[in-house]
């Protein structure tokens, strides 16, 4: 869940800049949104997942599973650029964008957790 003022906390770092990209995606609607809201649910889940791997306090049980969880970090890194470069591509119509939408696409829809 985001925190009152619409960003994210994962490992202790706000997730502003990936929050401000999911709120230009809001706007903008259509697709956009749709994939900004994707975006946040699984930002806000990898969010619950590190603070239950943190809850008990001893490293070795967090760190159990670190690269499962480096992993889906980083889906949600790659998903978040996917949405900046869908948002850049505006209204253009021509091949190469719709590639680069169809890609973003593809990320959303099979790779990200």
């Amino acid at each position: 869940m985001p925190e009152a003022d619409g960003t994210y906390r994962i490992t202790g770092t706000k997730m502003w800049i990936i929050a401000a990209t999911i709120a230009r995606a809001g706007v903008a609607g259509g697709e956009a949104a749709t994939l900004a809201n994707r975006l946040e649910q699984v930002t806000a889940r990898v969010e619950r997942t590190t603070a239950r791997l943190w809850a008990t306090g001893d490293p070795a049980t967090a760190l159990a599973n670190a690269s499962v969880y480096l992993e889906a970090v980083g889906h949600v890194v790659l998903a978040w650029i996917w949405l900046e470069q869908f948002l850049a591509l505006k209204d253009h119509a021509d091949d190469f964008h719709q590639r680069k939408r169809q890609a973003a696409r593809y990320f959303f829809r099979v790779e990200l957790p």
